[in-house]
């Protein structure tokens, strides 16, 4: 039972040193993801930022040409009231008249294309600009859970070190209760006659063995032992 204990302390300090080794390369990799998420954070933020300053100018131009639909929508009202004026000299009514059918003849197309194209830009750019805070929250997101990765990863690298640190303490102590059954039991064997004193000293370097050794290195000490309380006490005794 206590061979298993020292058995387990070994096995112990091994499993917790690659456990922090694991835990090592497990901190390291959400550093890593930690680092690329900020920065496809910054991108995505700096990309909305663009798209939304964008955006405000598409808004602008779009304006501009509503605003110019307006005025020559206010044009033509102004010019077919004068136009049919009676109150108004004929030289004025004239004037109306013509300036209406160049208004008329005036090509509608730019003003209208170029409206159409200002406002698939802000939709576009209205799209483009959710998108880039949508990916920059996302990417948020995923930089708090590396953050918090690498804080368990470090958490747990700290526990199996002091874990393999505690174990491996134990070793020494078991070395040298080895060495100490194994010192009795050669002194033992080469008196080859020791008494009840030396049976006792045995034992109880033995039962102290029991406690710190491998149960393989137990098992030969205790063979060992066996032989030297054999030689210690003559037949009969």
């Amino acid at each position: 039972e206590a061979g298993s204990a020292l058995e387990g302390a070994l096995a112990a300090a091994a499993k917790s040193a690659e456990e922090a080794e694991v835990a090592r390369v497990a901190g390291e990799r959400a550093e890593e993801e930690r680092s690329k998420s900020a920065e496809a954070m910054e991108r995505s933020r700096a990309a909305g930022e663009a798209f939304a300053d964008a955006k405000e100018q598409a808004n602008q131009s779009l304006d501009a040409l509503h605003e110019r639909e307006a005025e020559i929508s206010t044009l033509r009202a102004k010019l077919e009231r004068l136009s049919t004026d009676n109150t108004a000299g004929i030289v004025k009514r004239n004037k109306a008249k013509a300036e209406l059918v160049m208004l008329d003849r005036a090509d509608p197309t730019p003003l209208r294309s170029a409206k159409l194209r200002q406002e698939a830009a802000v939709k576009k750019l209205t799209r483009a600009t959710k998108h880039s805070r949508r990916a920059a929250e996302e990417a948020q997101s995923s930089m708090e859970k590396a953050r918090k990765a690498k804080e368990e990863a470090n958490r747990a690298r700290t526990e199996a070190e002091s874990a393999m640190e505690a174990a491996e303490k134990a070793i020494p102590t078991a070395r040298e209760a080895f060495e100490s059954v194994r010192r009795a039991l050669d002194d033992a064997t080469k008196r080859r006659a020791a008494g009840r004193g030396t049976l006792f000293y045995i034992r109880r370097e033995l039962k102290e063995a029991e406690m710190f050794l491998p149960k393989t290195k137990y098992m030969e000490m205790k063979q060992k032992a066996k032989r030297a309380m054999e030689e210690a006490i003559p037949p009969g005794d």
